[in-house]
């Protein structure tokens, strides 16, 4: 298995389970990639009079989910284009 087998399906960040997934048919099975953590860190780091402004951490923790999502689409995006580009370039020169 490759890593663009194991990631082949639609890349989503999953927003209550703070999980990354490759979703691979209709039905819903899919392919766990990461989980997105840091609740501990990222809490402290929303204050606001000496309490945790929790709809702001929680909106942080998603927005590095929805990032990290967006990376590893592009990431693959950009190695298929460049396999396919390869593909052709090598056929043509045969």
């Amino acid at each position: 298995m490759t890593i663009e087998e194991y990631l082949s399906g639609d890349i989503t960040y999953d927003e209550e389970g703070q999980v990354i997934l490759a979703v691979k048919s209709p039905c819903g099975s899919s392919n766990l990639i990461c989980e997105i953590r840091g609740w501990g860190k990222i809490q402290y780091e929303f204050m606001k009079e000496g309490k945790i402004d929790t709809e702001a951490a929680s909106r942080f923790q998603d927005d590095i989910g929805r990032f990290v999502t967006e990376a590893i689409k592009e990431k693959l995006a950009k190695e298929q284009k460049e396999h396919n580009t390869f593909a052709w370039v090598h056929k043509r020169g045969e």
